[in-house]
């Protein structure tokens, strides 16, 4: 495949109608993509093609007389797309990004949340959901990066406080489902691939979407977690895999 970017695993898992409907519109950072997905949807998120911990990102919504962007905790009002452009131009922001299609997240206590989910395979064998929880924004930002003092809870937990009506457990078995099928549709691409990282984002309505893919990602969350269990489980098949290659 062509080179690894946020926006050709996008392509990727659009190819795939077990997932394409769980996908936030996403594409390349144009003035005109810009436009176009302002009057498609309530907000639109900014980020850069490859990973970041959230440095970057930012969040547009339309305003009575221009459009308000959020950077952190920081917000700034543009008049018209030709300010916004401009700034992007003036901070060397304008290449390399993607616009995608924002989520309103379910929130917990005002603070939007969403989950960590990691999926593996030992070897050849099914792919696993092997641990998942719930990063929580800090008050007043929009990003859940740990990175940004996001807070860490059990999956479960956090949507059991926050103002979801459905069942956890219904909830979390959604959000199972797309992590498998996830992790089952980029075989097409990433043969080699035993361990996925995924964003996965519920929305107000109990809507559930994947928000981005890693490949290498972090287990700094599942260390700050009481339960060391999970922790414990994504190490024993990392190990397994490493000693696998070597042999």
């Amino acid at each position: 495949m062509n080179k690894d970017t946020k926006l050709t695993r996008y392509q990727l898992l659009k190819e795939n109608p077990s997932v394409a409907h769980a996908l936030p519109e996403t594409a390349c950072f144009t003035k005109e993509s810009l436009s176009t997905f302002l009057e498609k949807y309530d907000q639109v998120i900014l980020k850069r093609f490859t990973g970041s911990r959230g440095k970057g990102l930012m969040k547009i919504t339309g305003v009575e007389k221009g459009f308000e962007v959020q950077n952190n905790h920081r917000k700034k009002i543009f008049d018209d797309l030709d300010c916004f452009i401009q700034y992007m131009k003036s901070e060397k922001k304008s290449e390399n990004y993607l616009i995608q299609q924002g989520i309103d997240l379910a929130c917990l206590n005002n603070r939007p949340f969403d989950l960590r989910v990691i999926v593996q395979r030992r070897g050849n064998e099914p792919w696993k959901v092997t641990g998942k929880y719930a990063k929580v924004a800090r008050k007043g930002f929009f990003k859940t990066n740990l990175a940004l003092g996001g807070e860490v809870l059990p999956a479960k937990k956090a949507i059991r406080r926050s103002e979801l009506d459905e069942k956890p457990s219904k909830l979390l078995e959604k959000v199972d489902q797309l992590g498998l099928m996830t992790a089952k549709a980029l075989e097409k691409g990433f043969k080699r691939q035993r361990i996925w990282g995924m964003d996965i984002g519920i929305s107000k309505n109990g809507d559930v979407y994947l928000i981005e893919v890693n490949r290498a990602p972090g287990f700094k969350g599942f260390r700050r977690l009481k339960n060391r269990r999970m922790y414990d489980r994504i190490m024993q098949v990392s190990q397994y895999n490493r000693m696998r290659r070597q042999v």
